[in-house]
């Protein structure tokens, strides 16, 4: 089975103080597997989102390696990493981070056009996108005017705009009655098994852990089970 990442001793540490340092992952080593759904479990405080904030290159390491589909992502400058990053990974966190002035459908659009779409080709994909997520007589609402479940909605579609290969979620369903966090899960195996993605999911819910095809469970900065991990 091919792996879309492959990490190797990633150690990262935070300043608490001038005498004492946080250790949050302490040689984590993990492989995540193409075009499925891989979720990380643990505790608060185990460095899940530390690892996937890392593994999207939104952080950095202190020591250790990333490779996405075989790149060294730390080994890019700024400007590549963000462009590699814009491309090829999409990012849905717990809170949607909508843009509040516009409507859902510029929302999903403004990405491709920050990406170097035209205004038409970004509509015309947002628009494919906002059916995908069953939210086209939603699409000129503005984020107030939706509510908890649409509006994570409309962040996945904006995460699939420039139609990368992976997804990265932060408790995406964190914040969702039982009712919207199925279909936000219904949605994620979709995209799994219709549209060939890959994703990586932290979670502490359980029905979101049931649909994982590789669980990655992490104790104290550390990866204690990782059912895809090779060697």
């Amino acid at each position: 089975m091919e792996n879309i990442i492959i990490t190797d001793g990633l150690r990262k540490s935070y300043k608490v103080s001038k005498q004492n340092t946080l250790d949050v992952l302490k040689g984590v080593n993990i492989s995540v597997p193409q075009n499925k759904i891989s979720v990380i479990i643990g505790a608060s405080g185990a460095g899940k989102s530390t690892l996937l904030h890392i593994l999207g290159g939104i952080d950095t390491p202190d020591r250790g390696k990333v490779r996405i589909a075989g790149t060294d992502i730390f080994s890019l400058g700024q400007k590549k990493l963000s462009r590699f990053r814009n491309k090829n990974i999409g990012f849905v966190f717990q809170f949607h981070h909508l843009l509040p002035e516009f409507t859902a459908l510029e929302n999903i659009a403004i990405p491709m056009m920050i990406g170097g779409s035209s205004r038409k080709e970004a509509f015309n994909r947002a628009a494919e996108l906002i059916e995908i997520t069953g939210l086209s007589h939603r699409k000129d609402h503005k984020p107030a005017e939706l509510s908890g479940g649409e509006q994570q909605r409309t962040a996945l579609a904006r995460a699939l705009s420039n139609n990368p290969e992976l997804i990265l979620a932060d408790e995406p369903t964190g914040n969702l009655d039982s009712a919207n966090a199925k279909i936000i899960n219904d949605l994620f195996i979709e995209l799994r098994d219709k549209y060939k993605k890959s994703l990586v999911i932290v979670t502490h819910n359980k029905d979101l852990m049931a649909i994982g095809d590789n669980l990655i469970e992490m104790v104290d900065g550390v990866v204690v089970k990782n059912p895809a991990t090779t060697g």
